[in-house]
């Protein structure tokens, strides 16, 4: 698995912000020629799914994806939400540490039921 930056939450407006978009075909591209099998890469917006899957579609599907949501987005239930409906990628939900387990696994809560079990 490869961590990927195209969308790079700062806390300053003025500290890079990750290429965008216009960086996941090559990525993907490149993913694919290395044989990296999966991506990781956080999102901070929903239009961030579609971007990932036209750039996944243009490319061939040369890898996979799991979506990360950072620290500071376990606060976006909207974000959440909208990730835990759609079924092609895995999350990754990071926790801070000023997060409790608790408050964790409510953030899981948001998104809806499906079969997990291998």
């Amino acid at each position: 698995m490869h961590a990927h930056g195209a969308y790079k939450p700062r806390t300053s407006p003025y500290a890079f912000q990750g290429h965008g978009k216009a960086c996941l075909p090559y990525v993907f591209e490149l993913a694919g020629k290395y044989g990296i099998k999966v991506i990781a890469m956080e999102i901070t917006h929903e239009s961030h799914l579609d971007e990932i899957n036209e750039a996944l579609r243009q490319t061939g599907n040369p890898t996979g994806v799991m979506l990360q949501i950072g620290t500071r987005n376990t606060q976006n239930f909207e974000l959440l939400k909208i990730v835990g409906r759609q079924t092609e990628m895995p999350i990754l939900l990071k926790r801070g540490f000023g997060i409790t387990l608790d408050e964790s696994l409510t953030r899981r809560n948001t998104w809806p039921p499906r079969v997990t079990a291998r």
